[in-house]
């Protein structure tokens, strides 16, 4: 777990259809001082998008409903809050189409919490 508190505290759109990963990954980021909403899919992502401002989007690729990559593709029409893919699929073209989507990171799951908060303050830092 973080030792020191974030700099600053970050409403951030957790976009994960595994419960179990959800709440670990939520539950760390909440530790970290941040404010977590869930969606588990692309509808419920895209909703909250919509009624909500984010400061940060994490979405794994793989959803029920469809996928990250046409999520953040879509969203990227009206949206350019920075994301991260946080995905089980790692390989070259994956991340290649990731990335064309309009995603901002790339990281394979599984990932430790304190390589996720690296992960997300280098990105909001400006240092990738």
């Amino acid at each position: 777990m973080p030792e020191n508190p974030p700099q600053k505290s970050l409403a951030i759109l957790l976009v994960e259809d595994h419960e179990d990963t959800a709440m670990a990954i939520g539950t760390f980021l909440s530790i970290m001082g941040h404010s977590v909403k869930t969606a588990d899919t692309v509808e419920t992502a895209v909703k909250n998008v919509i009624d909500h401002r984010f400061d940060l989007i994490i979405s794994d690729v793989g959803l029920p409903d469809g996928n990250g990559v046409s999520l953040i593709h879509g969203i990227r029409r009206f949206c350019d809050t920075p994301a991260i893919a946080l995905t089980g699929y790692t390989g070259a073209d994956d991340v290649d189409r990731c990335m064309r989507a309009g995603f901002d990171m790339h990281l394979a799951k599984p990932i430790s919490p304190e390589n996720l908060e690296v992960a997300i303050g280098s990105l909001l830092s400006g240092n990738l």
